[in-house]
């Protein structure tokens, strides 16, 4: 096997012992920038009682939304930061920010994917799927929150991060809920006009009964004092706190090649399939396995075909375009370009 230089090889053991000194529970794909950065921890038992401190985004390169595949402007005071992580990555384990669906840039892990489901996602041996599936990011969530159960520590902002399947969807369909109910707009992260967030851990087995998991539900909302301002300054600015790798920085944490490996490295890269790179939902570190949704998932979706300029774009599922924009279940499979088409159609009809 071909040896890495001695700076590269210098460079991923540094990232190794940091990796290690994060044991904590500290993302590994984020660094503290120096700052003492205390962690929230969420209980697997009982209840969790947070409110939700928005932090002002400074970073002009920070993920595109999730409604939109646009990121987000300058200036913006936002509850949270959501993002797409490959976890586990190469021999040293490492978390990396996936530059491809959170930047729109080249990343090797998602070339690697769709080379090996090229042939198609039924084509494929079950141990090809699974090193499928290891190779998809997974969705995560990043906030600033106060828990309000420590009393020690009632003004302390700490760093939340946490599975979207399992605490941030969840929550926000109870926020869409609670709105038709109070027939009002409710931002849980604002500044002055927010909300305190109480929920319930649940324990979930796995498809199989390969493990447990936590999911939080029964989320309930309660109006709160307004914080000043003092409190956005010392938000952590989590989109400065992303580690963005360089595209070969990625692949030479991905393996070591050999020399044989890197003649045959001219071989054509086959263009990403956006519907087979979907990012899935992953359930906390504790669980081996993901969530097993992968048929829905994995399915090659039928694009539509553009026969004029000037045909009305149809959503390739059968839901109303714009009107159902990110409503239902099939839009997580939905192309960037069609997804395009219906936020732009969404937002006229908001507008």
């Amino acid at each position: 096997m071909k040896r890495l230089s001695r700076e590269e090889r210098r460079r991923i053991a540094a990232e190794a012992q940091s990796n290690e000194k994060r044991a904590d529970g500290f993302p590994k794909y984020l660094d503290s920038l120096g700052l003492d950065v205390k962690m929230f921890t969420a209980p697997k038992k009982g209840s969790m009682n947070i409110d939700i401190i928005p932090f002002q985004i400074t970073e002009s390169e920070n993920p595109k939304l999730k409604r939109t595949r646009r990121p987000l402007p300058l200036g913006s005071e936002i509850g949270q930061l959501i993002v797409y992580v490959h976890k586990a990555v190469g021999p040293q384990f490492n978390d990396v920010i996936c530059p491809n669906w959170n930047f729109g840039k080249p990343c090797p892990i998602c070339e690697e994917r769709a080379r090996l489901t090229a042939k198609g996602w039924e084509n494929l041996s079950k141990e090809e799927k699974d090193i499928a599936r290891s190779l998809k990011p997974k969705e995560r969530a990043v906030y600033n929150v106060i828990d309000k159960t420590d009393k020690d520590n009632p003004n302390e902002i700490k760093l939340f991060e946490f599975s979207t399947f399992c605490f941030h969807e969840p929550m926000v369909k109870s926020i869409k809920n609670h709105q038709e109910e109070l027939d009002e707009v409710m931002v849980v992260d604002d500044l002055e006009e927010g909300w305190s967030v109480k929920c319930f851990a649940n324990e979930e087995t796995l498809e199989g009964g390969k493990g447990t998991f936590i999911k939080y539900g029964d989320f309930r909302f309660m109006k709160r004092d307004p914080f000043d301002e003092s409190f956005l300054e010392n938000a952590y600015p989590l989109d400065k706190m992303l580690v963005k790798h360089s595209y070969e920085d990625i692949k030479s944490m991905m393996f070591i090649a050999s020399e044989e490996d890197e003649m045959e490295e001219e071989e054509e890269i086959p263009e990403i399939d956006e519907d087979l790179n979907e990012p899935e939902t992953f359930v906390e570190d504790e669980v081996d396995e993901e969530i097993e949704e992968e048929e829905e998932v994995e399915e090659e979706v039928e694009k539509p075909k553009k026969k004029s300029r000037r045909k009305k774009a149809v959503c390739p599922f059968g839901h109303k375009i714009g009107k159902d924009y990110d409503e239902m279940d099939d839009c997580e499979n939905c192309t960037d370009e069609m997804r395009d088409k219906c936020a732009d159609i969404w937002e006229a009809l908001e507008g």
